[in-house]
């Protein structure tokens, strides 16, 4: 008889690869050299936090989203979400 909410925990998205970050996980990166108009850019792992600061182009590393829906590399688009 008790009522249970079920509360939905927003997944964000990785700035780079695209990926899913679940709430609690991945690196959270605060530009302070620039102005910028995002405050907090939001990464699912070092790895991604560091091409992004070497400006490295996510279209062209081959195991970011946007790579894989360039080349049609998914079988459905949707999968990754």
């Amino acid at each position: 008889i008790f009522f249970r909410p079920h509360y939905i925990m927003r997944k964000e998205q990785c700035l780079f690869s695209g990926a899913p970050v679940h709430p609690g996980h991945g690196k959270r990166y605060v530009p302070t050299l620039v102005q910028s108009t995002r405050p907090v850019l939001i990464f699912a792992n070092a790895k991604s936090r560091k091409l992004y600061l070497k400006k490295k182009n996510p279209r062209v590393i081959r195991w970011t989203v946007t790579y894989r829906r360039l080349n049609k590399k998914m079988s459905n688009v949707d999968q990754i979400k």
